[in-house]
């Protein structure tokens, strides 16, 4: 079988598939554990207020273009004004009371809503589910012609 062969290029093109449902399925293990991490360390909670949503337009085609949620709250006598790092694709209600959850040792880090961290996770564990079962069907239909 050489590279440029119908035979050589059809399997290649499952395990292609096959690897980015791997990549996929642990960019989504990680990002899960990360969260869980953070709901370790952020034990601490505070009122907060939802004030402005910025808009990014990346420049590089891996960035990451939408709206981030802009939190003002207060810890210790301390204001902190902070952008959270997780983008939408459209621009939210403003302003809206939350719920700030941060770490106590390092006020500055925090996280205002879980489930969006946990909805991205799952986002890509079910892209790495459907890329893994989608190499294997195409795998055993071009195996039967093969």
């Amino acid at each position: 079988m050489y590279s440029d062969s119908p035979e050589f290029i059809l399997i290649f093109m499952p395990l292609i598939y096959l690897l980015l449902g791997i990549i996929l399925t642990i960019v989504s293990n990680v990002s899960k554990n990360n969260i869980l991490k953070k709901m370790e360390i952020y034990t601490s909670t505070t009122n907060g207020t939802l004030t402005k949503w910025n808009h990014h337009v990346s420049t590089h085609s891996s960035g990451a273009t939408g709206w981030y949620p802009v939190f003002e709250y207060d810890v210790n006598g301390q204001h902190y004004v902070r952008e959270e790092n997780i983008s939408r694709t459209k621009r939210g209600e403003s302003p809206v009371a939350v719920v700030i959850h941060y770490n106590p040792s390092k006020p500055h880090e925090f996280y205002s809503n879980s489930e969006l961290y946990f909805k991205r996770s799952k986002i890509f564990m079910i892209a790495g589910i459907g890329f893994i079962a989608f190499s294997i069907l195409t795998f055993v239909i071009i195996a039967k012609f093969i």
